[in-house]
């Protein structure tokens, strides 16, 4: 009886796995800054509950803070994004924005679907 226990458990972990991996997938944003060099780039949106920000500023070591590649000058942040998620009012669709140095916040320029 413990080996059948343990293989229904062990199926029951695997199930559960693949049920997540259909039902989101991760996202990679990347942001390059045109005009400034900002020490700081954060990816606030529906997906973390915008940054998370105190009346438009968000904190240095929040969790939407993006990684600088320094050979590259790209900024990237990789999220898991729930497939079909309607929160925004579009079915699949996310709102956020880019965020330099916690206060000034940027439309994503290569987006042209916009709100």
């Amino acid at each position: 009886m413990k080996h059948l226990t343990g293989v229904l458990a062990l199926f029951l972990f695997f199930a559960v796995q693949l049920a997540v991996a259909q039902d989101s997938v991760d996202v990679t944003f990347r942001y390059l800054p045109i005009k400034t060099s900002p020490s700081v780039v954060f990816l606030p949106g529906e997906f973390n509950q915008w940054g998370p920000n105190a009346n438009g500023v968000i904190s240095q070591n929040a969790p939407s803070r993006m990684t600088l590649d320094p050979a590259t000058g790209i900024w990237t942040k990789t999220v898991r994004l729930q497939v079909g998620y309607s929160g925004g009012g579009v079915p699949g669709a996310y709102q956020y924005r880019f965020n330099e140095g916690g206060a000034t916040w940027i439309s994503d320029p290569l987006n042209p679907r916009t709100n």
